[in-house]
């Protein structure tokens, strides 16, 4: 279980980007699976891009661009990073919620 993080003010931001032989900027994006009745399923966060996407198996089956992904994040994340900077935990409420959403019992669950 993931404890929710405080971001700290005072504490430098600092760029995971780095940059490769031809100077072209290289981004590693956030990623987060979990088995779910029986399958395999992963959310992917690009930083550079603000792409959200939701995969099964490999395949892409949602795919989310700002602002929504953001909303998508911020939706179930809260103040922890308010959708723009997730975490893995992030993600894996964001692939709790998708799978929820998608059997229709979102509204049953108590957080």
């Amino acid at each position: 279980m993931c404890a929710p993080q405080i971001p700290n003010i005072a504490k430098p931001l600092t760029s995971e980007k780095k940059l490769s032989k031809g100077g072209m900027m290289l981004n590693k994006p956030i990623h987060a699976s979990k088995q779910i009745d029986g399958m395999s399923m992963s959310a992917e966060f690009h930083r550079d891009t603000g792409r959200l996407r939701i995969l099964d198996a490999g395949v892409v089956i949602a795919e989310w661009f700002p602002p929504h992904s953001w909303f998508a994040i911020a939706s179930v994340a809260g103040y922890s990073t308010w959708g723009t900077r997730p975490n893995e935990c992030d993600l894996a409420l964001v692939l709790d919620d998708f799978v929820l959403q998608r059997n229709g019992t979102r509204g049953l669950v108590i957080r």
